[in-house]
């Protein structure tokens, strides 16, 4: 196993990133302050939605999908503090609630995003030698 800390083209290592070091987006950011206001217990699609785009004259956007990919745009960036917001599965009483990964599950999700870091990282190393 390999660890999550240390870059897998050079080994040097990378610095650590905390929640608020992450480059939302302003809704991403809308978003995760939502999901972790509503804690353990979660937050529907629906109020979720509503909480996002209900105070807009025209009701939100027709594709409600858009909370789908907010969502996977949101985990690439958590993976790298350890995060992730679960989606609702099915009916029910599912809820959106930010939960940790474990450790498979981080480098699973950070050796996916390696590309997408991989040009910040060459940014870092050159500047800090």
């Amino acid at each position: 196993m390999t660890d999550p800390t240390v870059c897998k083209c050079c080994g040097q290592t990378l610095p650590v990133i905390r929640p608020f070091d992450l480059d939302f987006t302003r809704t991403e950011r809308q978003i995760v302050n939502i999901v972790q206001k509503a804690g353990q217990h979660g937050i529907s699609f629906e109020r979720l939605f509503d909480e996002l785009y209900g105070h807009r004259e025209d009701g939100g956007p027709e594709n409600r999908n858009v909370i789908s990919v907010f969502v996977a745009k949101i985990n690439k960036k958590l993976a790298l503090v350890g995060k992730e917001i679960r989606s609702p599965v099915g009916g029910g009483n599912s809820a959106y609630r930010i939960q940790d990964l474990t450790r498979a599950q981080r480098a699973s999700r950070l050796s996916g995003i390696s590309k997408a870091v991989g040009k910040r990282h060459s940014l870092f190393a050159a500047r800090n030698g």
